[in-house]
């Protein structure tokens, strides 16, 4: 037969409740098994929430105290979700202007970098038919570099006039 020994420890209980919403002995015993924080127990106890008599907290009048008497009682959330939507749209909108040319600008770019590239075609074809003749491979080859070479210059200068727009990745707004 089993005895119990004398050595043996007793288990102390630490919470002493009736239910899950009754009353708790402590702030530190209600924070315990409800999960509450103790630090939002004592600021509704400084604020005059009426679960707090004496040293006990009554479960139910605090609840209903936190959730009338919080920061988002009285909030429409799904207009707030709608303004957040209508925000985020605005965002991405100012995000694709940035990275847009109007078209105004670019079919005037393309009509320049046309009328440049058309006047070389046609200083080329006068002039380049007397520059070649009776030269032999080797100096048509240099000529035909020296062409190359300025019709080169002539792109980089049309790149040159198309302006750079980068996207500022913080705002969205174009930063040229």
């Amino acid at each position: 037969m089993l005895r119990s020994s004398p050595m043996r420890p007793k288990i102390k209980k630490t919470h002493k409740t009736s239910t899950l919403l009754g009353q708790y002995e402590s702030l530190a015993a209600c924070s315990g098994a409800t999960g509450i924080p103790l630090a939002v127990l004592k600021r509704a106890k400084r604020a005059g929430c009426p679960a707090f008599v004496a040293h006990r907290v009554d479960l139910v009048p605090l609840l209903t105290w936190l959730f009338a008497s919080g920061n988002d009682a009285g909030v429409d959330w799904p207009a707030k979700f709608k303004e957040f939507q209508a925000r985020r749209e605005e965002l991405k909108y100012e995000r694709e202007k940035a990275e847009l040319i109007e078209v105004a600008a670019v079919l005037e770019m393309d009509a320049a970098a046309c009328s440049r590239w058309n006047a070389k075609r046609i200083h080329v074809e006068q002039e380049w038919p007397a520059r070649l003749a009776g030269k032999d491979i080797p100096e048509c080859r240099d000529l035909l570099m020296e062409l190359t070479t300025q019709i080169g210059r002539i792109l980089q200068g049309i790149r040159g006039e198309v302006p750079e727009v980068h996207p500022d990745p913080v705002s969205g707004t174009a930063a040229k």
